[in-house]
C-alpha cells in the first residue's frame, strides 16, 4: 500500500487510482482552508492499525462544490502530514531575543508546558499585572466558543482576548 499523501493527493483517476481507491473509504468532512468551509471527502486507508488520509476531493453530493475543490483544500493533506509540523509544545531556551538570534527551541512535555503556563499566569496575577495576559486562539480551534473565549480572560482578570478575526481580512469587513 502507498501511504505518501504528497503523491496520492493529486493522483489521476485511472487504473492505478482505482486500485488505490479500492482499499479504503471516503469520509465526509469540511475544509478549513478558508471561511467558505467547503464540503469535502477524505479518502482514508488503514495499514498496521493506523488510519491515514491519502486523498481529498470536493464532496460530490454538495450543491456548492460538487466534487471540486480549490488548491487550499488539496494542500490540507500536506499540512497535516508535514514532517516539520509541531506535534509537541516547544520551549525557548535562549533568553536573548532579537533579529537573527536563534531562540533555541526545545521540545517539552505537555505537563511541563501547562505547569510553565500556570506558573507564569499566577506570577502576573499575584503581582497585580493580570492585564498583561492575553488569551489568543486561531481561526478554528477547539476553543471556538465565545463563552470560553471571553470568560477565561475575564475570570483571570484581564480585558484582553484576541481571535484570529482580529488580525485577518475578516476585521476589514467589520
Amino acid at each position: 500500500m502507498i501511504f505518501n499523501p504528497v503523491l496520492n493527493a493529486f493522483a489521476a483517476t485511472g487504473k492505478k487510482s482505482k486500485k488505490l481507491l479500492s482499499t479504503g473509504q471516503w469520509i465526509p468532512s469540511g475544509c478549513h482552508g478558508c471561511t467558505s468551509w467547503c464540503p469535502i471527502e477524505l479518502y482514508q486507508q488503514t495499514s498496521g492499525g493506523i488510519n491515514r488520509a491519502v486523498k481529498v476531493r470536493g464532496n460530490p453530493l454538495s450543491v456548492c462544490n460538487p466534487g471540486t475543490l480549490c488548491p487550499k483544500g488539496h494542500m490540507a493533506l500536506m499540512e497535516g502530514y508535514d514532517p516539520d509540523r509541531l506535534k509537541v509544545p516547544m520551549k525557548r531556551t535562549n533568553v536573548t531575543k532579537g533579529k537573527g538570534i536563534d531562540p533555541q527551541w526545545v521540545p517539552i512535555t505537555w505537563a511541563e508546558a501547562i505547569t510553565t503556563l500556570a506558573t507564569q499566569m499566577m506570577t502576573l496575577r499575584n503581582s497585580g499585572e493580570a492585564h498583561k495576559f492575553v488569551f489568543m486562539r486561531g481561526r478554528y480551534t477547539p476553543v471556538n466558543t465565545d463563552l470560553i473565549h471571553t470568560a477565561v480572560p475575564k475570570i483571570y482578570g484581564s480585558p484582553n482576548d484576541m481571535k484570529h478575526s482580529s488580525i485577518c481580512a475578516e476585521a476589514e469587513l467589520f
